[in-house]
């Protein structure tokens, strides 16, 4: 499999399968379908954390928010009450239109347990509404579940962790990437590496501003066609 970006899927079990240790069953999907929707009913994707290696009883993640939409997004991140994750430098937010948020999570691991292995998969939410006025509620609510996963072989330096991605858009579906850690991000093929960078740039820029670089480009193409 490519070392590209890729869309992670989890299958929906019972809850007494999905309290069981870390090793969840997940489909990896080759990164030429990075941009495909998931329906929440069905699936909770993975936000992968990785424990410091500095300080192995804490675990980090963060966590990308892409609004591509024309609205403000109002974000609100949630989890399980005794699952001891914090969200810096907070949980919740507003999303610019054609823009990006990013914050991290902490993830520590109770005293009484020794390793990440015993530690059950955490179920995390990300609440969303678009809004076109002045008060939130006047927008449509979406909820994205997710679970949080970890295992002890994974560990990083306490400023790069793994990230996971959710892009927004007003048609209440959400698109769910598992971005890859700086280190494996330079392993990536170039091209590869360049078609992302470029595809986010199109999807986090107006559709008027796209057009205006296009026809630059096209004019400054065209006079040095004719020097």
């Amino acid at each position: 499999m490519s070392t590209a970006e890729t869309d992670v899927i989890v299958q929906r079990k019972s809850e007494s399968e999905v309290t069981q240790a870390t090793q969840l069953e997940t489909y990896l999907l080759n990164g030429s379908v990075r941009g495909q929707k998931h329906s929440r009913k069905h699936v909770k994707p993975i936000v992968r954390f990785a424990a410091n290696k500095d300080r192995p009883e804490c675990a980090r993640a963060i966590v990308r928010l892409r609004n591509v939409s024309e609205h403000p997004l109002y974000f609100k991140f949630k989890c399980e009450v005794d699952a001891n994750i914090i969200a810096h430098p907070a949980g919740n937010g507003v999303v610019a239109p054609h823009s990006t948020h990013e914050f991290r999570l902490s993830w520590h691991r109770p005293p009484e347990i020794s390793t990440w292995t015993n530690v059950r998969p955490s179920r995390l939410a990300v609440i969303t509404n678009f809004f076109s006025g002045a008060d939130f509620t006047d927008g449509r609510k979406c909820t994205t579940k997710l679970v949080g996963n970890i295992t002890d072989a994974e560990q990083v330096s306490g400023d790069r962790p793994p990230a996971t991605r959710l892009t927004f858009d007003l048609e209440g579906t959400t698109a769910v990437s598992s971005c890859h850690t700086p280190q494996e991000e330079s392993r990536q093929e170039p091209m590869v590496l360049f078609y992302n960078r470029l595809t986010e740039w199109v999807q986090l820029h107006p559709m008027n501003v796209i057009v205006a670089v296009v026809i630059v480009v096209m004019v400054v193409a065209f006079a040095l066609c004719f020097r």
